[in-house]
């Protein structure tokens, strides 16, 4: 959820930079979460740190890079003084082996094609040619002995293989809070280009209480990507074995909450696995195993078919009234229909019903339905801004920037987080409530917005925040719905960000999308401004655009869609135009 940031003044990173940031993350892990290492653990970063720095240098762009096999012959870094004197260096300090006791299939796949194609050639006698690496390779396996094979290869390659990669792994996920980041985002900070707010760092707020939870989600992260790869290739005993050992792990116990999500993905895939594979009770085991979507409405579909309509009809209301995302909202709309009709029952309504300006333009090959629409409201003299999701994030970040930087259990592990850790959840709201209410209840007090989100706005400017997209737009956007200067404030009042904000809030990760395309000023309307989600030919309403509308007119906030319609310019259009007449109210059509 990460919004574009206002550089900095860029500068050179120093030589060997990232050995200064990988010992930032060592020292850092080894401060905060200290008792949660192992003794091995432990040991590594100790001999990492009696080495010399060229050792360092060389051991720290390995681990970087994908491997775990390099060939010595491709490693070229100029910063490093005597390549061979520092790896000769970790092996002493057991960091680097030669691969010795790697596979042949590990060893092949550093060959080029060419490089295979000789290979055949020299132990084989026979021609590669035009054969792809899959084919080569296969057929060194079918034609040439194993040991035949592993002396040529020894006689061709120098391997390097950087050890402690696990080790590597542990202080990532321990700095990181996941193994989704990595070096960048300190780099970003040497170069100037992100500036991140600070934050206290504390071990008795750390993300993850014992070592137990941090193997725990290792391991279900290992499984998850070990699904993957048995799925892309086929291997379904394999995968529904993987299935069967996550459920057993879902089932057994409690479940540490950073491994839960992983495990849910795996059983998801796996009750989809045995669905096609036509197995609905043991899919529906595994879905039921599953807290993440689509885990419910997979079991709701799956008991449909099995006939079970009355068991269906329950997972469909406990959806209805705890939804985990949109797509459940519509899904449990959908199936409510088809289940009421089955029981033989008087079906609900299709969907709400919902009134949609129609409006008549000719296109612009230089501008996009959005600003198009724009341009024809400034032709009638009224303003406004495609203001999408960025604007209202970046009134939220900016009037609740305190609260998201707070330093709440398990938001923050190291100081380059542009966001705390549980924004993408129910778990933002549920750290903060009482925070979060009583900045609601001043907002809603506020008339003139100004003051509040201007104060933040200087002194947090270009500073990463993941709701404000510092751009060139903002200022002007923000000038549009507040007000400029000391005038008058502009239409948007404390009450209308209080609306959206308490919804943001709510759930960051889920309502964060589907925000009306444009604000327009529009003295006409009641609140002094109107929102309009434009659709252009054949584009339809996604589930979070029709849950903001929805919560907007619950809420008699001025929001409506507009649906675009591409027509040749006419003299009675241009007329109307021209007289300041305003063509969208005239025609009505139900969305």
């Amino acid at each position: 959820m990460t919004e574009a940031t206002e550089p900095t003044e860029r500068r050179e990173p120093p030589e060997g930079y990232y050995v200064d940031n990988f010992r930032a993350v060592l020292d850092t892990v080894a401060t905060l979460d200290g008792p949660l290492l192992s003794g091995a653990e432990v040991a590594w970063r100790a001999r990492f740190g009696q080495m010399s720095r060229d050792a360092q240098r060389l051991y720290v762009r390995l681990v970087s890079r994908k491997g775990p096999l390099f060939r010595r012959e491709r490693l070229v870094y100029p910063e490093i003084a005597d390549l061979d004197a520092a790896a000769r260096e970790l092996e002493r300090f057991e960091l680097l082996d030669r691969g010795r006791d790697a596979s042949l299939a590990e060893r092949l796949a550093l060959l080029r094609r060419p490089e295979l194609a000789a290979l055949l050639h020299e132990v084989a006698g026979t021609e590669g040619g035009g054969s792809r690496r899959a084919e080569l390779i296969a057929r060194l396996f079918e034609q040439v002995p194993l040991e035949t094979l592993a002396a040529a290869l020894d006689r061709r390659l120098e391997v390097l293989r950087p050890l402690g990669r696990d080790h590597v792994r542990v202080f990532r996920l321990l700095f990181f809070g996941n193994l989704d980041q990595d070096w960048t985002e300190l780099l970003l900070a040497d170069l100037g280009v992100v500036r991140y707010e600070s934050y206290p760092l504390r071990p008795d707020r750390r993300l993850f209480s014992s070592r137990r939870a941090v193997d725990a989600t290792l391991a279900a992260r290992e499984m998850r990507a070990e699904l993957r790869v048995l799925l892309a290739h086929d291997e379904t005993e394999a995968a529904l074995a993987l299935g069967r050992s996550s459920l057993d792990r879902l089932t057994g116990g409690e479940v540490e909450p950073l491994a839960r999500p992983h495990l849910d993905r795996v059983v998801t895939k796996v009750g989809r696995l045995l669905e096609r594979l036509d197995r609905p009770r043991e899919a529906l085991e595994h879905y039921r195993a599953a807290e993440a979507p689509p885990a419910r409405e997979r079991s709701a579909r799956v008991l449909e078919h099995l006939g079970e309509v009355e068991a269906a009809f329950e997972v469909v209301e406990a959806m209805e009234q705890t939804p985990r995302d949109e797509a459940e909202v519509v899904a449990a709309r959908r199936l409510r229909r088809r289940l009421t009709k089955a029981r033989g029952d008087e079906p609900p309504p299709r969907r709400r019903r919902r009134l949609a300006h129609v409006l008549e333009l000719t296109p612009d090959p230089d501008l996009c339905v959005e600003r198009r629409v724009l341009a024809h409201y400034e032709a009638l003299g009224k303003i406004g801004v495609w203001s999408e999701n960025w604007l209202w994030r970046a009134l939220f970040g900016l009037t609740f920037w305190d609260i998201v930087f707070a330093p709440v259990q398990g938001a923050f592990q190291h100081p380059f987080q542009v966001a705390p850790l549980d924004l993408d959840g129910p778990g933002f709201q549920a750290a903060r409530g009482e925070q979060i209410e009583t900045r609601l209840a001043e907002l809603r007090g506020e008339d003139d917005l100004r003051p509040r989100v201007r104060a933040t706005l200087e002194a947090k400017r270009g500073v990463a925040n993941p709701f404000v997209a510092w751009h060139s737009e903002l200022d002007a956007a923000l000038d549009l719905a507040l007000g400029a200067g000391d005038g008058d404030a502009g239409p948007l009042r404390g009450r209308h960000l209080a609306l959206v904000a308490k919804r943001l809030a709510r759930d960051p990760g889920r309502y964060r999308r589907g925000l009306p395309d444009l604000f327009l000023v529009d003295s006409e309307e009641p609140e002094g401004f109107r929102l309009l989600e434009v659709k252009g030919p054949g584009d339809q309403l996604r589930p979070e655009q029709t849950g903001w509308l929805d919560h907007f007119e619950d809420h008699g906030f001025p929001a409506s869609v507009l649906k675009v319609v591409w027509s040749p310019v006419s003299a009675s259009r241009q007329d109307a135009a021209s007289a300041g007449a305003d063509p969208d109210r005239s025609t009505i059509a139900e969305s």
